[in-house]
């Protein structure tokens, strides 16, 4: 018997004793059809359902230039990093930003809009989503709330979830 930290694990667990009586249809031919049938329809289903999705993608989305009339540069702060404390007024939503993207499907006259907030990475973390969004004809808005705020994501997690708040916030007024 091998010896080391594996053995002595599996030495000490306890051993059920498997049996006819605890695993109902275990020796039924039936059964082993009806699962083996059941995985196959379900894989086609899924299969299906994708290539129903990629030929119902018509929509290519297009980035939006927002007038420079919008713009709320009187918005944006520069609060200080300290530690890992953010110092200072945070910055709200300015759609002008670097950092913001906006985009509708092209030939769509009112899409549904959807705003992704990033998780702690910034931006990046978002960007699939926001792209799979987009793709399937909804109108997109994303941003980074850190470079919104000229700081760095290696800060609080309170400090983070506040400046994430406030400009998604303003966000979804403007």
């Amino acid at each position: 018997m091998a010896s080391g930290w594996r053995s002595r694990l599996a030495s000490n667990l306890p051993r059920p004793a498997l049996g006819r009586a605890q695993l109902p249809h275990s020796g039924s031919i039936i059964y082993l059809m009806k699962m083996i049938f059941g995985w196959f329809f379900f894989a086609g289903l899924a299969l299906t359902g994708l290539a129903a999705t990629a030929q119902t993608r018509p929509f290519a989305a297009v980035s939006v230039t927002v007038d420079p009339a919008q713009c709320r540069t009187h918005v944006l702060r520069k609060p200080v990093l300290s530690g890992m404390a953010v110092r200072g007024e945070l910055s709200g939503f300015d759609p002008c930003h670097p950092s913001v993207s906006l985009t509708v499907p092209a030939g769509v006259e009112k899409p549904p809009l959807v705003i992704s907030v990033h998780g702690g990475g910034g931006r990046p973390d978002a960007q699939a989503i926001t792209h799979a969004f987009a793709e399937s004809g909804m109108a997109t808005l994303i941003f980074d709330a850190y470079k919104h705020n000229g700081v760095s994501p290696r800060s609080g997690n309170a400090y983070r979830q506040m400046m994430l708040h406030k400009v998604a916030l303003e966000a979804y007024q403007w």
